[in-house]
């Protein structure tokens, strides 16, 4: 997943070993609200109060189905 925020160009605003905070990656926000946990691989939107794995997050993202994120990532 931190893998994925990074070629998508987001990088976290703060961090330890167990977990990442990201300025919200689908709207505009000063504070940091999308948190990422490092040793789950899910993330959390507080701000949307929704969250996920890494496919729920691309289907989010690219607005997608589960088949279109597929093709995405190939």
């Amino acid at each position: 997943m931190k893998e994925a925020l990074l070629i998508l160009g987001h990088l976290p605003t703060k961090q330890n070993e167990k977990e990442a905070w990201y300025l919200n990656t689908f709207a505009s926000e000063s504070q940091a609200s999308f948190k990422l946990d490092r040793r789950l691989n899910v993330w959390y939107l507080h701000s949307e109060g929704i969250g996920g794995n890494i496919t729920d997050f691309m289907k989010k993202y690219l607005n997608a189905s589960v088949s279109e994120v597929l093709v995405w990532a190939e």
